[in-house]
């Protein structure tokens, strides 16, 4: 025979005079908070003993990688959390090998891009702020003797105005000059491309230089760490 069935016994709500102490305390719930307690009890006990057989004099590295933070909790410090997702996740998946090689190809393509005689004027600024420096470009010109270089006519030989020797793209020419508004707005069209093209190139100067830093870090980080997971005496 089963067990019999009978009716389920309910336990008792709070009383009508003690519903302002919340819900009534029930066996079940003394339970769970009673073995909480003799946890954390335990716990307390243990750090105890560890604390009484501590030596003083000895050093372990918990000691320079933990603090408290400013509401004096106890915290330990994660050297991952200094790098992000993307950073991390290269650093477990490619080789030291590759990640060298990398930033030498990075490093040649950004001395490339810092050489080019036709960085534009704020790139030049830009590089100068970096220490380095960028020399102008030059446009010789050859003439049959001393007599005639003496003599040379720059804005007369390039048949343009004085002022505008200086430019090095976009020289219009005198007939061009007299030709009216038409002219100078189809002229105008030129420097604005040309000014989208330098600032491509500056951009890519940027990123290519925080790419070989990027490069470097991760190089250094997995030195590190190649050196931590040798044996012997760490230098």
């Amino acid at each position: 025979m089963g067990k019999h069935s009978g009716r389920d016994h309910k336990e008792r709500a709070q009383p009508l005079a003690r519903q302002h102490l919340g819900l009534l305390e029930k066996k079940k719930d003394y339970q769970l908070r009673a073995k909480d307690y003799r946890k954390k009890q335990a716990r307390l006990k243990t750090m105890q003993e560890k604390a009484r057989a501590r030596n003083p004099d000895e050093f372990y590295h918990a000691m320079i990688k933990s603090g408290t933070d400013a509401k004096g909790r106890h915290v330990v410090q994660d050297r991952n959390k200094q790098f992000d997702a993307t950073f991390l996740k290269l650093l477990k998946t490619q080789d030291q090998g590759y990640i060298t090689m990398q930033k030498i190809m990075n490093e040649k393509k950004l001395e490339r891009l810092r050489a080019d005689t036709h960085i534009p004027l704020a790139n030049q600024a830009h590089l100068e702020t970096k220490g380095h420096t960028a020399s102008p470009a030059k446009h010789t010109v050859f003439v049959d003797d001393e007599a005639a270089a003496a003599s040379f006519d720059a804005a007369k030989h390039f048949n343009t105005h004085p002022s505008l020797l200086g430019r090095s793209w976009n020289r219009p020419t005198m007939d061009q000059l007299t030709q009216g508004d038409a002219a100078t707005a189809a002229l105008g069209a030129v420097p604005k491309a040309l000014r989208h093209e330098r600032a491509v190139h500056q951009r890519e100067i940027v990123d290519r230089a925080y790419r070989v830093d990027r490069l470097a870090r991760v190089e250094k980080e997995m030195t590190i760490q190649k050196h931590l997971m040798t044996k012997g005496p760490r230098k």
